[in-house]
């Protein structure tokens, strides 16, 4: 394996085709650690450097030991720094199909329950934190693996497991709610995590007041700052007619047509139900 192909690529090769037995086998009988002055040990199967540190009468000795899941993880460890770099790098406009790329190889990562597989994830994982804090204004859905507490968002969405907007986005579209074209995944995940009200998010729904009021009720668990109030001060929230929504169109909305949506509300109870037995401990 060609351990100088370019970040993104190498991880696709790991994850995807040959490139972990390649890269094992590049482990033995290498020429580089070899002129390093380590000693391959056939019987460990591993190599081992000895240095002296101090001669005479009590001499003192290093010892160094590679094995092959050290040789694995060091490489793996250095291609997520060239990976960090090259998103570093990167022009806001690659950033998406970049930040999407990625998201393909964590989701892939996750697929086996391997050492070899597990590491890259975990490694993954670690990068997706970085980039995170290297771009905390970029909305992707690749941030949804990070398991979420956002305590400082206007929200305050709660300490939630990685999937949890992903799957949120999913009940509004098979709900009819939203429309997952007009609404993309990205807009709807802003709304609920923005740290202060932004105008620029827009979230319209196209059900009636009551199904929509009824829904955002029953999604207050999910977060410790979400209510009525808040959803109006937001000002991110319209009604199918595209206007504003406010608390008093909520509260209005919710002490009428109770017994005219009950079959909507039990498909709206019977999905969220499952979400909270996900998500809430």
């Amino acid at each position: 394996m060609d351990k100088d192909i370019s970040p993104l690529n190498f991880f696709n090769d790991l994850l995807f085709f040959d490139g972990i037995n390649h890269l094992i086998s590049s482990f033995y009988n290498n020429n580089n650690l070899l002129e390093e002055g380590y000693i391959f040990i056939t019987e460990h199967s591993c190599y081992l450097k000895t240095e002296m540190l101090e001669d005479g009468p009590n001499a003192q000795f290093s010892y160094d030991e590679i094995t092959k899941e050290k040789f694995f993880i060091t490489i793996v460890l250095d291609k997520k720094k060239d990976l960090l770099d090259y998103f570093s790098r990167e022009e806001a406009i690659n950033l998406a199909l970049g930040f999407s790329q990625l998201k393909v190889l964590y989701q892939k990562s996750k697929t086996k329950d391997t050492f070899y597989f597990n590491k890259i994830s975990e490694q993954l994982y670690s990068l997706i934190e970085d980039l995170r804090l290297i771009y905390p204004e970029q909305k992707h859905s690749l941030f949804n693996v990070l398991t979420k507490y956002g305590g400082s968002s206007y929200f305050q969405y709660k300490d939630l497991k990685n999937t949890f907007f992903e799957d949120l986005y999913e009940v509004g579209y098979e709900l009819g709610l939203i429309d997952d074209v007009e609404i993309p995944e990205e807009m709807f995940y802003s709304v609920f995590t923005c740290l202060k009200p932004d105008e620029a998010l827009k979230l319209t729904f196209n059900k009636s007041n009551p199904i929509v009021a009824y829904f955002l009720k029953q999604i207050e668990p999910f977060f410790d700052n979400l209510n009525a109030v808040t959803i109006e001060k937001s000002c991110s929230f319209y009604n199918k007619q595209g206007k504003l929504l406010k608390s008093t169109d909520l509260y209005a909305a919710l002490s009428r047509g109770s017994d005219r949506n009950k079959e909507y509300f039990d498909r709206i109870d019977r999905k969220l139900n499952l979400l909270k037995l996900k998500y809430l401990k």
